[in-house]
């Protein structure tokens, strides 16, 4: 008859006092018992015993006093690690919390001393619950497409533009639809931050080097080559110099050239130059065009409509902390979906510039959108396959006419992928909710 070993006792479990700090925060009181505590310090210094090498000790016998001496500290910073990551883990599971960004913790600076229990303070966001309301009790109004002629005589413009001829201003004085060629440094405290030469800015525009400055098109109409000009700004939250980022501070440029454009005259010559028969067939191509637009538009209006209507219907409250600490990877989401839209470069870089203006109340909406469709699509079953997003990868790649591979390159280096991921769900979601809320014409 075999004899059974005893199973080892279950460890001790981890005490928890948990308290409301806020809109979707708690914070937690965590103590792991003492006979835990000691049982882990012990273990690691078995661990060290069997397989430190110490000159006149044999391999598995150093004195646990030796070794306490020589590893003391080491072994018990390990040991206060690895406990508060278990415990932290074993009350997050066991009360069912969902914690987002990273724990502020408090506490673990104290040494650790086997014969007592090891107590720390970790105070978390967590996700919010959102009550999903009755969608058949949701209706949005659907804004038609309205296509009118100053909006056709604005995309021939632009197909004028794409043929226009950029030269030297003739009498070099910034005008409307000029290029102007800068230097630009951003003054912070006093010190220059950051400085770059031969930025191009097309007036009108607020946007330098990708800083939104209030007033910067006004201020630079009519200034020559060697003009200077000095504007205040607030910097916004992801500027490439962490430390300043959201500081004031000014803006100094000097205008070293002023380009413009040479439009192409807009007749019979100029339609056949774009492979059309005639003038009409441009006006009606062009027609086509504004049409397609503008219905693009009306259905991003109404999508943004079902869900700002759900949003009224079940309000989400935001952990305190996350518009701010989270506010670079909403704006990567914008960026994520100006690129599925096709969007140019320049135009995506005054884009995100514009936003920080409204940046809070963006990123607030932004925030509410996803944990809403995070709900929803845990609700319904939607999820992204990896042939759609190499899909949309590929549209991608031929809409701006770069190889495959330096397409998914340039996602991947700018952290793009997985926000990608997400506007391709919140499509597929949004796709779902169209046919079970009310849409009236």
């Amino acid at each position: 008859m075999s004899e059974t070993t005893p199973a080892e006792p279950a460890p001790a479990p981890v005490a928890a006092v948990i308290e409301d700090a806020g809109p979707c925060r708690k914070r937690l009181k965590i103590t792991v018992p003492a006979d835990r505590v000691r049982d882990e310090v012990d273990r690691a210094f078995l661990d060290v015993i069997r397989h430190a090498r110490v000159p006149g000790f044999r391999p598995g016998h150093l004195p646990r006093k030796v070794a306490e001496m020589r590893y003391g500290a080491e072994v018990r910073d390990e040991v206060k690690g690895n406990l508060l990551e278990k415990a932290f883990g074993e009350v997050v599971e066991r009360e069912g919390l969902d914690p987002i960004g990273a724990p502020d913790l408090k506490g673990a600076e104290e040494a650790l001393d086997p014969a007592k229990p090891f107590e720390f303070e970790v105070t978390l966001e967590i996700r919010p619950k959102v009550e999903i309301p009755d969608l058949k009790t949701v209706s949005v109004k659907r804004v038609p497409a309205k296509v009118e002629e100053s909006d056709v005589e604005q995309a021939i413009e632009g197909f004028r533009l794409d043929r226009a001829e950029l030269r030297p201003a003739e009498d070099g004085l910034v005008a409307v639809r000029d290029v102007i060629v800068l230097d630009a440094a951003v003054i912070v405290d006093g010190a220059e931050a950051v400085s770059a030469e031969n930025v191009q800015v097309r007036h009108p525009s607020d946007v330098v080097a990708g800083v939104s400055v209030p007033g910067f098109s006004t201020a630079v109409l009519g200034k020559k080559s060697g003009d200077a000009v000095s504007l205040p700004v607030t910097l916004p939250p992801h500027f490439r110099d962490p430390k300043h980022a959201g500081k004031p501070a000014e803006l100094r440029v000097t205008v070293r050239d002023v380009k413009r454009f040479h439009m192409p005259t807009l007749d019979e010559e100029f339609a056949k130059s774009l492979d059309f028969e005639s003038l009409d067939e441009l006006r009606a191509e062009a027609r086509k065009f504004v049409t397609r637009e503008k219905e693009a538009e009306a259905e991003k209006r109404l999508d943004a409509a079902i869900l700002d209507a759900i949003l009224e219907k079940a309000p989400i409250p935001l952990p305190e902390g996350i518009v701010q600490r989270e506010i670079g990877q909403v704006l990567q989401r914008y960026q994520a979906d100006l690129h599925l839209q096709g969007a140019p470069e320049a135009a995506i870089e005054a884009k995100l510039a514009e936003i920080q203006g409204d940046a809070k109340e963006h990123v607030e909406r932004e925030f509410r959108v996803s944990f809403l469709v995070d709900s929803l699509a845990k609700k319904k079953g939607v999820f992204v396959t990896e042939s759609e997003v190499a899909e949309q990868v590929g549209l991608m790649a031929a809409r701006y006419r770069r190889p495959l591979a330096e397409m998914r390159a340039y996602l991947e280096q700018r952290d793009l992928m997985a926000p990608m991921r997400s506007r391709l769900r919140e499509r597929k979601v949004l796709e779902a909710l169209r046919k079970e809320v009310r849409i009236d014409s």
